[in-house]
């Protein structure tokens, strides 16, 4: 395996450095997310779309924020906006926004180091669903700590479902999740929660 390209904490000058679209600060080695969205004053499907594909995510950390996003995307597609004909303005305003709103978190930052070595480490689980969405959480436990570890969203389909099934979608996309995480890390699943009555 030829590597090109690596970084380390031990010895290096640089600060940053984004890795699977995360920030990385190396010199207190935690994870925060950075947003640079365009200043928009007029949005179209075309460019809320290219918003939505700025999100790369393999961890699930902006779950919350790209939810809520897809959702405006979803009510944009429904519209049937034409790709360059500006949107109506309650939406393009809720866009705006958004964009307002999702900057103040570039400030947000998660550890990178989530355990310690000889700690009895177990995996915790939550699924939850709504009209809207549906979503899985992953959270790395010890006795003393619990940190997050991956998460999972998706919106509704577009063909109504009930609540009991919706819960029930959550928690099959929640028991996969867990176990991929389970296998990959070799860690016991302890919990999977789900609040489905």
């Amino acid at each position: 395996m030829n590597m090109t390209k690596w970084k380390s904490n031990i010895v290096d000058d640089t600060e940053f450095c984004k890795i699977f679209g995360v920030v990385w600060n190396i010199k207190t080695g935690s994870l925060s997310l950075e947003f640079d969205f365009p200043n928009e004053t007029i949005m179209t499907k075309r460019k809320l779309s290219r918003l939505c594909g700025m999100f790369w995510d393999p961890l699930g950390l902006y779950s919350p924020i790209s939810l809520r996003l897809k959702m405006l995307l979803k009510d944009v597609w429904e519209g049937n906006y034409d790709w360059d004909i500006p949107l109506d303005k309650n939406i393009n305003d809720k866009v705006i926004e958004f964009c307002y709103e999702v900057k103040e978190l570039n400030s947000f930052e998660l550890p990178r180091i989530l355990i310690c070595n000889n700690e009895d480490v177990f995996l915790k689980s939550y699924s939850d669903a709504s009209k809207v969405a549906f979503c899985a959480v992953v959270y790395i436990c010890t006795p003393n700590s619990c940190n997050f570890l991956v998460s999972k969203s998706r919106l509704c389909p577009k063909k109504q479902l009930t609540i009991p099934r919706l819960e029930l979608i959550a928690a099959l996309c929640l028991a996969r999740l867990a176990h991929n995480v389970s296998k990959e890390l070799s860690v016991d699943i302890k919990y999977l929660f789900s609040d489905s009555q």
